[in-house]
């Protein structure tokens, strides 16, 4: 995040399957109550080193 390489995670939408390495974006009620601005999201997907 912010330019900063961290531990890999896991992009969800199931807000009710939170687990470890997971990254939900919602609001605080979880409904689609206002939108929400990202100036930028990069998500970047590479196999894994054999």
């Amino acid at each position: 995040m912010n330019g900063v390489a961290g531990p890999a995670f896991q992009v969800i939408k199931d807000s009710l399957t939170l687990g470890l390495n997971a990254l939900t974006l919602t609001d605080i009620t979880k409904n689609a109550a206002y939108g929400v601005d990202i100036g930028s999201l990069v998500l970047e997907i590479n196999n894994p080193a054999a």
